[in-house]
């Protein structure tokens, strides 16, 4: 891999976290019908953002993986597992920012059964949107931890951001499989927040590389 591509990489990672952190910043908190139809184009915009942050993300950590991956395969599987957290994040915004604003605004002027019908198919998207949240942060969590064992492995990039990528990700693992409901909101913001600091951390220490040899 030529060197001075890093630089590249580097960044996408961190305008992509940049972007994630951003969508969570916007995305407004559920509520009732109502309060849906108001906030819709808002739900629209942050997770429009949130899709256009996930092929650059992916790019950027495309550049980690060439950069870790000569010298273990743990990179290679990291990023076919951050492959399928990515499409898991695009399904789930895509329910939520697309398909709920466009469905919900169909029945602005429907009769209180009718919404109560809408209502009943709401519950369904968020329990599919549950769902999709939950193999992202496996798969994320998974990404973060092969990807910190291939950066002690190798020392191409700071060990000790490998070790803090285990410490995220093992408090990532066992929040999602107790009571504290990581996939909600509040806990899910909490994720990215700690997910957005390792990658900012990882895409500078990448585009340092690249800095360096431009």
């Amino acid at each position: 891999m030529n060197k001075t591509t890093n630089f590249y990489y580097g960044t996408a990672i961190i305008a992509g976290s940049f972007l994630m952190i951003i969508t969570m910043a916007l995305h407004p908190a559920g509520g009732t019908f109502e309060h849906l139809l108001r906030m819709s184009r808002m739900i629209s915009i942050a997770h429009v953002i949130a899709i256009i942050s996930l092929p650059v993300t992916a790019f950027g950590f495309y550049g980690l993986n060439e950069l870790l991956k000569k010298h273990t395969l743990f990179s290679q599987f990291a990023f076919i597992t951050f492959l399928f957290a990515m499409i898991a994040a695009l399904f789930a915004a895509s329910a939520n920012g697309l398909v709920l604003p466009m469905f919900i605004n169909n029945y602005s002027d429907a009769d209180p059964e009718t919404i109560k019908i809408v209502k009943l198919i709401l519950n369904y998207n968020t329990t599919f949107n549950h769902a999709c949240d939950f193999i992202l942060i496996a798969g994320i969590c998974v990404a973060m931890s092969l990807w910190s064992v291939a950066i002690v492995k190798t020392g191409a990039l700071p060990k000790w951001l490998g070790n803090f990528g285990f410490l995220l990700s093992a408090i990532a693992c066992v929040s999602l499989f107790s009571v504290t409901a990581i996939i909600h909101l509040t806990g899910f913001r909490l994720f990215v927040a700690g997910y957005a600091c390792w990658s900012l951390l990882a895409g500078r220490y990448l585009s340092v590389i690249g800095e360096l040899v431009r």
